[in-house]
């Protein structure tokens, strides 16, 4: 053996995973050089202030983050020029462009992804001519969304559908269920509409967190935790009416507890008594163990909730950013998101003795498993992240090629 030789180790090198790009192959000479991939992601103006109100936009910027790390050029398309003031954050981070811009400069697109803009036919079709792609990507349960705007809101005109002549269809694996109706929505069969990878990241989280002081608590006693519901409540698909039950029982059982339940996004109360003649007197808890709230931001609600606890409900919408940043911040969070019933705090409402005594557990005992909590989210975000070279190399065929098979989104240990 000579003296100071390397011997790597065999087990370590075969563990370690490969980027899906290299950085040296970006480098060539010159006379080499490929003219660049731009991406255009189509979407009504992102602004700072609610960023964090709707999961969508926090979409359209991951998947940027994961084109421009395939090292495509992503540039968000926006229709409307925005206001510079109110996308501050915005800018410094993320290229945008608008449609008169596209078509004045001539620059070659090689795709637009529609997520939360449908874009003009015109426009369409002047891309559609120099061979650009059109992917039609849904990251709402539209089927429900439909549905409750159809019957509970008829004055409600909210055009989201515009079909056209697309190279492929996609939705994300927690709307599955939906892959019918968006073909058949825009006049395709079923073969067409297809899965895309759902992706997260906390960078978002961390750029728009900076200089927020968002730690969990974890020397406070559980008797004086707070449980918090913070759902949307928009309609039946995230609403606070579950976990709240859950809460009230608990708080029934263990008569030591001296916390309140907070209840967030608590405007449509009001509109109705239905709430308090029918869902109160069932809850047999003291109204003032019951605080009601309007819409905060995310870093709001854990700035003054620093030593809560969070129970989270859903029916046909699994993946929760919500979820993934209380868990990147060590916040517990019961949720009953069944493709992520393997990490955290899971609770299934079809056995209720059981998520009562996983509510028990979650809230006494969470700061003697912050640890292991700490591995489950790692684990999660990795899965799902825009730098895991598995979900990055499924984008990438489904930007080179949108005739594939049903992709199957595979979870990366």
């Amino acid at each position: 053996m000579i003296p100071g030789l390397t011997i790597q180790d065999k087990v370590t090198q075969k563990n370690q995973i490969h980027p899906y790009k290299s950085i040296i192959s970006k480098i060539s000479s010159p006379k080499s050089k490929k003219l660049p991939k731009i991406v255009l992601l189509a979407t009504n103006v992102i602004h700072d202030d609610v960023l964090f109100s709707n999961g969508l936009f926090q979409n359209i910027l991951n998947l940027y983050d994961l084109f421009d790390s395939i090292q495509y050029v992503p540039i968000i398309l926006y229709d409307k020029k925005p206001d510079a003031d109110k996308i501050k954050l915005i800018t410094k981070h993320y290229r945008y462009i608008l449609p008169e811009t596209v078509i004045k400069s001539e620059i070659p697109i090689y795709c637009v992804i529609e997520i939360g803009m449908t874009c003009q036919e015109e426009f369409r079709k002047y891309l559609c001519d120099f061979g650009t792609r059109f992917l039609k990507l849904y990251l709402g349960n539209v089927l429900n969304i439909d549905i409750e705007v159809s019957t509970r809101m008829p004055e409600c005109h909210f055009i989201h559908h515009v079909s056209g002549t697309y190279d492929g269809i996609y939705t994300s694996p927690h709307y599955n269920q939906n892959r019918e109706y968006t073909a058949i929505l825009n006049g395709s069969q079923l073969k067409d509409s297809k899965i895309a990878p759902y992706v997260w990241s906390d960078q978002i989280f961390s750029k728009f967190s900076a200089g927020k002081s968002i730690t969990w608590d974890t020397s406070m006693d559980w008797q004086n935790r707070d449980i918090i519901i913070c759902e949307p409540n928009l309609g039946f698909q995230k609403c606070f009416y579950i976990p709240l039950l859950l809460a009230a029982e608990f708080a029934r059982k263990n008569k030591d507890w001296k916390g309140v339940i907070k209840i967030y996004n608590a405007h449509n109360l009001s509109k109705t008594n239905n709430f308090e003649k029918n869902i109160l007197p069932l809850l047999r808890i003291p109204e003032e163990r019951i605080q009601y709230f309007l819409r905060f931001t995310i870093f709001d609600i854990l700035e003054q909730n620093s030593g809560a606890i969070f129970i989270g409900h859903q029916i046909n919408n699994e993946y929760n950013y919500m979820t993934l940043e209380l868990m990147s911040k060590n916040f517990p969070v019961l949720h009953n998101a069944t493709g992520w019933k393997n990490y955290g705090y899971y609770y299934d409402t079809s056995k209720w003795s059981l998520s009562l005594e996983i509510l028990d557990e979650t809230i006494k005992n969470h700061a003697l498993n912050t640890n292991i909590y700490k591995s489950h989210y790692e684990t999660l975000k990795w899965t799902h992240s825009p730098f895991n070279p598995v979900i990055q190399s499924q984008w990438d065929e489904i930007l080179q090629n949108t005739n594939l098979e049903l992709l199957q989104t595979t979870t990366v240990s």
